[in-house]
This record gives structure tokens, C-alpha cells and sequence, in this order.
């Protein structure tokens, strides 16, 4: 027999081993045995939406918190002033469209991403509806995409494809058919989707297109374009027509691709390829104008090109880009009051260096679009595609530049920036309608 096996310290070794294996954990002294009012304060007060909706797996008492009603409540207050860039990274194969979304979380002074949330959005084959010309798949790429207090629309820019809502964060969307087309209308029909707003009138959310109308007016060919709005959780779902937006004899002015489209309270702005002016609607007044761009500071508007759109601090404002001299100017614009017109102010003025291959176009134009003013005093802006810029208007400098999406097979010409207000609130809810078809999409957090 073995003299260890009789050992006292080695029996009293043992004894211990076995007695601290036996334990029952205290979950007191454990997070998931924190007082609920105590998990509550923690979780409201993270600022990354990434890590509180991954914070469901960790315990069920976490996932019936954090779905509770009452802290998406007051978690969505806490995002109210959080814009976030959302990038949409579109895809194209065997007459096939598929969309990611990217969402990019980052520290109050952006030095750093802190986190990206990834949501795959439903594919949408080809398949024009039959009271539309058809075109050809590379004549159908461009595609649309809005934002607006926590909601995503997106769809392919004409032709009377369905138009998808969705919650990136919650991973839910549903679809909107867009064929409905006004008896007003019926003569060459054409249709352009502009995105979704909220209208604070009604408290709902509302889709807007414009639809193309061929008439003859005094023995010449008149095209008209009118404002049609759809209001979604109001049964039933119909596209009721606001009237005339546009009036032209020569050209089709809305046809030109979308190029950015920006929310601000209720007021939707977009801007059309190779055109100098703004166009907005107003949810609430059902009121349409076009707005030509202010020239940049000593420019006659011949040697500057306009770069993207923004929102600096509850206004809306523009980029103006100057290739020949290297000028960037931010300019915002404000409503003067019921005299109908507006009136800019220059914002910044940014000081830049571009290659002699940007200014000649053998590479995409940079954009400079404003996102956001951070804490710092810096503000962070789009230089190109899926690559930011911080920069310091006290110094005149860019502190940081950073790039999203590192894989080379995502094309650089299938993505569109919005910017997003993430929300918690189930789509359901924030549609105000229970009997709504709601789909489950793919979200990586």
C-alpha cells in the first residue's frame, strides 16, 4: 500500500479539494445576481448600441431586460443625438441584388472604430412589372437608400421595384409595393423613390416618390412630375398623390441618380447626379421646392463641383469642392422665415491636398460629406467611399483618416453612406401596425 495514500496532509488535501468543488456559487457576488434597478443603470448608460444587443446572450434576465419596453424607452432617448455613418455596400450577380449594411460605432472623438454592426438585407431579383419599358441590368444598378429615426429604406432607384424597411438593428424589415401608380398618371408612367420621413403631425412614418406624367399643354409635350406619399400603419397601405411637383416641356430633371438623401426633423433632402440643386419635401406642410446650390467663396460656379450632403447640429449643409486650388467649403442652409427662399452661411473651410490623378478624374471624386461635429471641436467627414477623415478646423488639419471595409473583392462603386439614428424599438411598434408582415433578416453583431 502506498504510504502517500495514508498521508494526513495529503487526506486533508484531498478533503479540501473535494469540499471546494462541492460549493454552491453565490450569484450575489456574480453580475446576474446584481439587483435589476442596479442592471438597469448599467446597461441604459453604455454607449455602444453593439454591446447592449449583445448583451442578451449573457443571461436571460439580460434579454428580458434589455427587451423590456421600458428601458428600449429610455435607451432610445439616450440615442436621440447619436448619428452614426451607415454604409450600404450593394452587390449584383445572375440578375440578383444583395445589400449589406455596414453601422459604425466609434469613441465620442473618433480616433477609433469601437464596433461595426453588419446587416445583411434581403435580395431583390430583376424582374421589371409589365407596365414598365424594360431595361437592361446595368441600366437598373443605381439604387436609393434613406434613414430616418432609426429606420432604413432602400430600393432600386426606378421602375417600380418593392421598396424595403427594415431596423438594421433589430434585424426586421418588411415590403412596400411600389406599383400602385395615380389615375393622373397613367400616360407614360415613370417612377423615382426618393426614402422615408417622419411625419410629427401624425406620428407615423411616410414613404415619398415622384411620378413622371407625359401630357400635351397647348399643343406642346408637357412632362409633370408629382409628389405621391405613402403613410406606413394606416390601413390600407396606398400611395395617395400631394400634388403637382415639378413642371418641364424638355428633359426629365428627376431621372438623374440619387446621389445622397439626408433627414432632418421632417424634412427629406436629395440631391440628382449632375445637378446644382437641392430638392426637399416636407412631410408635415406637403410642401416640394428645388433649391440651386450657393457658388463657393470667389467661384462662379464653373471650377467647383459639389461633394455630398449633410447635417451640421440640426441644419442642412453642403460640400463644395474646388480641385484646381485644393478648396473644401462646408456651407449650411436654413429656411429664411415665410418669405420662401433660404439663406446659406459658410461653415468651414478645409484645407486639403489632392492629386493631380483626383483633380483629372482618372479616380473617383472625393466627397467631403459633413457627418457629424464631435465633442472635441473636430468634425468627422466622408472623404471617399468607405474612407473617413477627422478634422480639426482650429488647426487646419486632418488629425486621422481610417478606412471601414478592407476587403478588396466590395466594389467601390456599389456603396452609399446615410446617416442613421440607431433605435431598439421592434419594427412593429415603430410602424404603429400589429397586422403588418414583418421579416427576420441576418444582423453579425
Amino acid at each position: 500500500m502506498d504510504d502517500k495514500s495514508s498521508d494526513p496532509a495529503a487526506i486533508k488535501k484531498r478533503r479540501k479539494k473535494v469540499d471546494d468543488n462541492s460549493k454552491v456559487v453565490d450569484n450575489s457576488a456574480t453580475v446576474q445576481g446584481l439587483p435589476l434597478h442596479i442592471l438597469y443603470e448599467i446597461l441604459v448608460r453604455i454607449s455602444s448600441v453593439r454591446s447592449v444587443v449583445s448583451s442578451k446572450i449573457v443571461h436571460p434576465t439580460w434579454l428580458d431586460l434589455i427587451n423590456d419596453s421600458q428601458f428600449i424607452k429610455a435607451y432610445n432617448e439616450k440615442l436621440k443625438s447619436s448619428i452614426c455613418p451607415l454604409l450600404v455596400v450593394r452587390g449584383y450577380k445572375n440578375d440578383i441584388y444583395h445589400q449589406t449594411m455596414y453601422l459604425l460605432e466609434s469613441n465620442n472623438s473618433f480616433d477609433q472604430f469601437t464596433s461595426k454592426i453588419k446587416f445583411h438585407m434581403p435580395n431583390m431579383r430583376l424582374s421589371p412589372r409589365p407596365c414598365v419599358i424594360p431595361r437592361s441590368p446595368y441600366q437598373v444598378q443605381d439604387f436609393v437608400v434613406s434613414s430616418c429615426e432609426g429606420l432604413v429604406a432602400w430600393t432600386l432607384s426606378y421602375n417600380y421595384y418593392p421598396i424595403i424597411v427594415c431596423n438594421p438593428i433589430t434585424g426586421e424589415y418588411i415590403m412596400v409595393d411600389d406599383a400602385q401608380i395615380a389615375p393622373n398618371c397613367k400616360l407614360s408612367p415613370r417612377c423615382v423613390f426618393i426614402g422615408i420621413g417622419f411625419n410629427h403631425q401624425n406620428n407615423h412614418f411616410e414613404l415619398l416618390r415622384l411620378i413622371r406624367s407625359i401630357a400635351l399643354d397647348n399643343g406642346r409635350i408637357s412632362i409633370r412630375w408629382f409628389t405621391d406619399v405613402c403613410t406606413l400603419g394606416v390601413e390600407p397601405l396606398n400611395w395617395v398623390n400631394t400634388g403637382v411637383a415639378f413642371r418641364s416641356f424638355i428633359g426629365d430633371f428627376f431621372l438623374g441618380e440619387i446621389t445622397q438623401v439626408i433627414n432632418i426633423n421632417s424634412v427629406i433632402y436629395w440631391m440628382h447626379e449632375g445637378k446644382r440643386s437641392i430638392c426637399y419635401f416636407d412631410f408635415e406642410k406637403r410642401v416640394f421646392k428645388v433649391v440651386r446650390i450657393i457658388h463657393m467663396s470667389g467661384d462662379s460656379g464653373t471650377l467647383s463641383t459639389v461633394g455630398g450632403l449633410g447635417e451640421d447640429r440640426g441644419l442642412f449643409c453642403v460640400s463644395l469642392i474646388s480641385y484646381h486650388d485644393d478648396r473644401v467649403e462646408i456651407w449650411s442652409m436654413k429656411n429664411n422665415g415665410n418669405k420662401g427662399d433660404v439663406i446659406w452661411t459658410r461653415c468651414y473651410h478645409i484645407v486639403t491636398n489632392f492629386s493631380k490623378l483626383e483633380a483629372i478624374s482618372i479616380f473617383p471624386k472625393v466627397r467631403y460629406s459633413f457627418i457629424k461635429y464631435l465633442e472635441n471641436g473636430k468634425v468627422l467627414l466622408q472623404y471617399l467611399n468607405d474612407l473617413f477623415v477627422v478634422y480639426d478646423p482650429s488647426l487646419g488639419v486632418e488629425t486621422c483618416r481610417f478606412r471601414v471595409i478592407e476587403d478588396a473583392s466590395v466594389s467601390l462603386y456599389g456603396k452609399k453612406l446615410v446617416l442613421h439614428k440607431p433605435s431598439l424599438i421592434p419594427l412593429r411598434e415603430a410602424l404603429k401596425c400589429n397586422n403588418i408582415q414583418v421579416f427576420k433578416g441576418s444582423t453579425d453583431i
